[in-house]
């Protein structure tokens, strides 16, 4: 009788230390699992945004050594950059033009962000001003979308500082 009511305790104590301790670590390894899953997933997103970057920031740094000149001016690359775009706007018959141009972080002189409609052989000509050796604008993102016989464009470009 002894050896039973000794091994029903011992059972009882059994469950309680499983319901106790075993559960609750097994409930939180499943936790753990889960916050390990989300995080790899995290991981791996921001080694391809790393990855997008260093290639960005590699394109810039080798557009930067081609563009730099003997004769790159010394004055302000937010306005050279303006002005450069409202020679090629003045050169084109475009309508509903919105420019902004801002100040960027080195190797980045200014940013630029245009919008603009008209023909398409106005705004084809426009972007070849853009592009055209010397200009010093490197184009980030081009779109051009039709609406009826107009053409809608929408750049955004960058010049490097000494460009």
């Amino acid at each position: 009788m002894r050896a039973s009511l000794l091994g029903g305790l011992l059972m009882a104590l059994a469950g309680l230390l499983h319901l106790g301790f075993a559960s609750p670590t097994r409930a939180r390894a499943t936790a753990v699992q889960e916050e390990y899953s989300r995080v790899r997933v995290e991981r791996h997103r921001l080694r391809g945004r790393r990855l997008e970057l260093e290639r960005r920031h590699a394109a810039l740094e080798k557009v930067a050594r081609g563009l730099s000149t003997p004769s790159a001016s010394t004055g302000d690359p937010v306005n050279e950059l303006r002005l450069l775009v409202l020679a090629a706007l003045e050169k084109r018959a475009v309508s509903a033009v919105h420019l902004s141009v801002g100040a960027g972080r080195s190797p980045v002189g200014a940013t630029l962000r245009l919008s603009a409609s008209g023909a398409f052989a106005e705004i084809f000509l426009l972007c070849g001003d853009f592009v055209q050796p010397g200009s010093g604008i490197v184009l980030e993102r081009l779109r051009l979308s039709g609406a009826g016989s107009a053409v809608a464009l929408e750049l955004q470009g960058l010049r490097l500082s000494g460009g």
